[in-house]
């Protein structure tokens, strides 16, 4: 990152992706968001890869998800990749290493003394639609640093009225944070799913009313697709 900064065109304190639909499609979607018919609880939605660097959150996401999943009443995780062991994308020469068979197996190797595949998971058609069913919805930031990101991570649970669980930056100057739950890296599974299980149905259903709320305003319009 410091290296990187002198080449840099632009000067900006947080980067972020156009993440929200316009306020007709939200209007739209009204039903959906607030809806608190949902039968399950808590999901992650990624593809398992892996950052070594220290501003990366693959490390804290890959603990995360491999200690909820002794929990199967509660939580449940969809992607890919998640049955085999991946190589870490930030190493230097990667793009060589993964040509080179013999370097290849062995870095995969070394992977797997910590990151070991934690099974083969379903995957979702929909993202949108599948996170309409649950209650709340991990959002990992992929990168935790000076030069924060804020991705589509916190966005799409909104959309479907799942209440984001999210790691990552300091986001309550543009985001309320009555619209999400906020973690860091020292929350356990246990303590996560015991937070969880006391928010009352009527909390919940606040906070989806808080969210509805945030999508239509104009601090939300920072993230829409048109400001964009």
């Amino acid at each position: 990152e410091e290296k990187i900064k002198k080449f840099m065109s632009y000067k900006i304190k947080t980067f972020s992706y156009p993440s929200i639909p316009s306020k007709e499609i939200i209007q739209g979607k009204k039903s959906e968001i607030l809806n608190a018919n949902r039968k399950n609880k808590l999901v992650f939605i990624s593809s398992f890869k892996m950052a070594i660097s220290k501003h990366g959150s693959y490390k804290f996401r890959y603990k995360l998800v491999k200690d909820l999943l002794r929990y199967k009443d509660f939580f449940n995780l969809y992607g890919y990749g998640w049955d085999r062991v991946p190589l870490p994308f930030d190493v230097l020469g990667i793009a060589f290493i993964i040509r080179v068979k013999f370097l290849k197996e062995l870095i995969r190797l070394l992977m797997k003394i910590s990151y070991k595949p934690l099974g083969k998971f379903p995957i979702a058609k929909s993202k949108e639609k599948t996170l309409e069913n649950y209650d709340f919805t991990l959002a990992i930031e992929p990168t935790i640093s000076k030069f924060n990101s804020i991705c589509e991570k916190i966005f799409d649970p909104m959309i479907s009225g799942s209440i984001p669980v999210y790691y990552g930056q300091d986001i309550s100057k543009t985001i309320p944070n009555n619209t999400y739950l906020k973690i860091n890296k020292h929350t356990t599974a246990k303590e996560l799913l015991l937070k969880l299980e006391k928010i009352s149905e009527s909390k919940k259903s606040e906070y989806r009313k808080n969210i509805y709320n945030f999508l239509n305003s104009k601090n939300a319009d920072k993230y829409r697709y048109r400001t964009y």
